[in-house]
């Protein structure tokens, strides 16, 4: 079985050059989701292929590029923000 993780995030900028750069804290936070998720779902799963891609670029736009270069049977699931934990 083969499943493809997605996470898109939103990249706020900041203008001003006094502020710490935060443009990487949503990347790592995408990332650790994402591996969270693998955790959740090889619990559940045996001999299970995860892909995970984690993406600044919105998310109809993420999956269309996945689609093109991936074939497949489509499951889509989404939340806005975190999810509670299980």
């Amino acid at each position: 079985m083969r499943y493809t993780l997605v996470n898109s995030f939103t990249l706020q900028t900041y203008p001003d050059t006094l502020l710490p750069d935060l443009t990487l804290l949503p990347a790592r936070d995408s990332r650790s989701g994402l591996r969270q998720a693998e955790r959740h779902l090889r619990k559940r799963a045996d001999r299970v292929y995860v892909a995970k891609v984690s993406t600044y670029v919105a998310l109809p736009e993420a999956l269309n590029d996945i689609a093109a270069s991936r074939a497949g049977t489509w499951g889509v699931m989404g939340a806005q923000g975190k999810a509670a934990p299980s």
